[in-house]
């Protein structure tokens, strides 16, 4: 309102312009900046107005203030519907990326992503001259377990098997879901002894964990 002052012919209700600047400062650059607008327009348009004769308009400054008011609350309520609407659409697209390259069952990489991730780590592994594995886990005689306790139970066998897995493993290494009962594991830069120490651990794991379900004590193992 100030530089309009300046740069325009004399008019009384010149600062009502100061409504459009609210409502661009809102949208521009978000709600502490655009109430900070709002105070800086308030003052300011005081200021003009005071240096006019308001005679024959009685209510001007009412209704500068009250379309500065105006605006300002409209600019806000805008300015947090967007933010409202751009805050679901990236939790969305967070979810939606999550669900293409993860297990909905065990939350851990799906197939496609494991490979995915497997041909990077290979290509890093290469270029810097590291060793690397691949463990592949099967659990043994995993249809008998669906066939007599039925494929509920089976999914929280997979279930308490990928927690295992992930208790197992060091945040570097990757692990997924290849198959129904089928896991594997990508190690980046191992010892021939520290690929064997993993698998014993990861086999003796899986054997010792008493799990249960709907009553039924279980113990499954792991090649």
């Amino acid at each position: 309102p100030i530089s309009a002052g300046m740069a325009l012919p004399p008019d009384p209700l010149l600062p009502m312009w100061s409504m459009l600047l609210i409502v661009g400062v809102f949208m521009m650059t978000g709600r502490v900046w655009g109430w900070v607008a709002f105070a800086v327009a308030i003052v300011s348009s005081h200021f003009l107005l005071s240096r006019v004769d308001l005679t024959a308009f009685p209510n001007a400054v009412l209704t500068v203030w009250f379309t500065s008011a105006a605006s300002a609350v409209l600019g806000h309520i805008y300015v947090s519907r967007f933010d409202h609407f751009f805050n679901r659409m990236a939790y969305y697209n967070e979810r939606l990326l999550w669900l293409s390259t993860h297990d909905g069952l065990t939350s851990t990489l799906n197939a496609a992503a494991f490979y995915e991730q497997c041909n990077r780590q290979l290509a890093l592994c290469r270029r810097h001259q590291l060793n690397y594995a691949v463990l592949f886990v099967d659990l043994d005689h995993f249809k008998y377990v669906n066939d007599n306790y039925g494929h509920a139970t089976g999914d929280g066998v997979l279930v308490q098997v990928a927690q295992i897995l992930r208790g197992c493993l060091r945040e570097s290494d990757q692990l997924g879901r290849v198959g129904g009962e089928e896991f594997s594991i990508f190690l980046t830069d191992p010892t021939l002894d520290g690929c064997n120490a993993v698998a014993e651990r990861i086999r003796a794991s899986i054997e010792a964990q008493e799990m249960h379900f709907d009553g039924h004590s279980l113990h499954v193992t792991a090649s």
